[in-house]
C-alpha cells in the first residue's frame, strides 16, 4: 500500500470513529424553543421518579440524557449530572425518567501501519424531559 493509500485510509478510519463517538454522546435535545436563563445552583431540581407526574400545570423544553458509570451503578451521579443540564437551560423539574441499554462502537486506526480495531460495548443512559412551572408557584 502505498503512502498517499495508507494516508487517506487512515483518515477515513479516524473520521468512522469520530462519527460513532459523536452519534452516541448523550447530551441535549431541545423540545420548545424558547430561550431561559439557567437556574441558580441553589435552586433545587426536582426528580419526578417512578412515572411520577406534578400536580402543577408544565411545559416541557428539553430531552436529556446521562451515561450511567456502568449497569448497576448508583444513581445519585446520574441524578447530579441530570440537575445540572436542567438547571443550565432553565429547568424546574424533570419528568418521565427512563433508562436503556445501548451498543456503542468505537474504531480506531494501529499506528504505523494499515490495521484497524473496532471495540463495541453496552452502556446505560438515563434520559429525562426537562420542564418549566406554567405558574410561578408552583417552584415553592
Amino acid at each position: 500500500m502505498s503512502n498517499t493509500e495508507l494516508s487517506v485510509a487512515m483518515r477515513f478510519k479516524f473520521f468512522l470513529g469520530i462519527v460513532a463517538i459523536s452519534a452516541c454522546a448523550p447530551g441535549i435535545e431541545n423540545v420548545d424553543r424558547h430561550s431561559y436563563a439557567p437556574q441558580q445552583y441553589e435552586d433545587s431540581i426536582l426528580i419526578f421518579a417512578d412515572n411520577a407526574i406534578p400536580n402543577c400545570d408544565y411545559e416541557k423544553i428539553a430531552t436529556i440524557e446521562s451515561r450511567k458509570p456502568h449497569r448497576n451503578g448508583p444513581k445519585d451521579k446520574v441524578n447530579e449530572d441530570l440537575r445540572i443540564k436542567a438547571r443550565e437551560i432553565g429547568g424546574d423539574a424533570i419528568v418521565n425518567i427512563g433508562e436503556e441499554q445501548r451498543a456503542v462502537t468505537s474504531s480506531y486506526a494501529h499506528e504505523g501501519d494499515s490495521r484497524w480495531s473496532v471495540a463495541t460495548w453496552r452502556e446505560t443512559v438515563v434520559s429525562g424531559t426537562v420542564i418549566r412551572w406554567s405558574d410561578e408557584s408552583c417552584s415553592n
